[in-house]
């Protein structure tokens, strides 16, 4: 994936909705990757993460733009979204990690960036460790 530093397309309507101006965060567009602020750096996890987002949105029936702007409204299609991009970043991080307690660590770290108040109300922590293990969010 190519990196830009900048804003992506739909930005101001991102913004609307999760109030990320100025924030470190990154989006995926298509084999891009926007990063508008800072100096992010992107782990191989996190690359991880966002190839299966860019995937996802290069085969959406409606195209790049029509994916953000369902990701945007629609809170059930951004947890799944959302589950399905962390669970790559966790199995990475899984496939690397030095044991049992690394693993349980990981799991608690994407855990709480997949319940992080910046999706939204999306779930809460102890679903999003059983959406990362079985893939499906309990009760979110």
């Amino acid at each position: 994936m190519k990196i830009v530093r900048g804003r992506p397309p739909l930005f101001d309507q991102i913004d609307a909705k999760f109030n990320i101006l100025g924030k470190p965060i990154l989006f995926s567009w298509g084999t891009d990757i926007f990063i508008p602020t800072g100096n992010l750096e992107i782990s191989a996890a996190l690359m991880a993460h966002e190839k299966v987002h860019g995937a996802r949105q290069l085969a959406y029936s409606g195209g790049i733009e029509m994916w953000w702007l369902r990701y945007i409204a629609d809170i059930n299609f951004r947890r799944d979204e959302e589950v399905l991009a962390h669970r790559a970043e966790y199995r990475h991080l899984c496939d690397h990690a030095g044991g049992r307690n690394q693993r349980r660590r990981h799991l608690s770290m994407i855990a709480s960036k997949l319940s992080h108040p910046l999706y939204g109300p999306m779930m809460g922590k102890a679903s999003a460790r059983k959406a990362l293990i079985d893939g499906d969010a309990a009760n979110p």
